[in-house]
């Protein structure tokens, strides 16, 4: 019978596996997920497709991740004629640390930042001698299933 056979192909890990691939290309999927895939691609895919539209992140992850930061225009020349991106360079990265800290690569302000999450979504920033910049939102960037924060700057 057909259906037998389609059933048989839709609970087939393999396939579910190999499209989980292809949708996860080129973008932010967990550890988790990808870990999942192996022995339940059908449940991976799925709960990958729900991580893809959470509006807060745990501290855990953005711990582990790598950011790339630069000033949005409205910063003003004072800020953006420092920044490398306004200058043709990549972005600035860093890193938050578990302790709070924030870690610049090849950056002078390394070390005098610390930072603090607040409802999973809303990121606060101060430096120990500028103070406290804008709180910044966490949004979602869909083509790549990434993280933004977002700030007036």
């Amino acid at each position: 019978c057909v259906s037998s056979r389609w059933a048989r192909l839709a609970a087939s890990n393999s396939l579910w596996a190999s499209l989980a691939e292809r949708v996860w290309e080129g973008r932010h999927v967990s550890e988790a997920c990808r870990a999942q895939r192996r022995q339940h691609g059908r449940s991976a895919l799925r709960r990958s497709l729900a991580e893809s539209e959470a509006r807060h992140i745990d501290p855990s992850l953005l711990c582990e991740l790598t950011w790339h930061f630069r000033f949005k225009r409205a910063a003003g020349e004072h800020w953006t004629g420092s920044d490398p991106y306004w200058q043709g360079a990549r972005a600035r990265t860093l890193r938050f640390e578990p302790d709070g800290a924030v870690r610049w690569e090849e950056e002078a302000w390394d070390g005098l930042m610390r930072w603090r999450l607040e409802g999973g979504s809303l990121l606060r920033v101060s430096h120990a001698q500028l103070g406290a910049f804008p709180a910044e939102r966490l949004v979602r960037h869909p083509p790549s299933w990434g993280y933004l924060f977002t700030s007036p700057w």
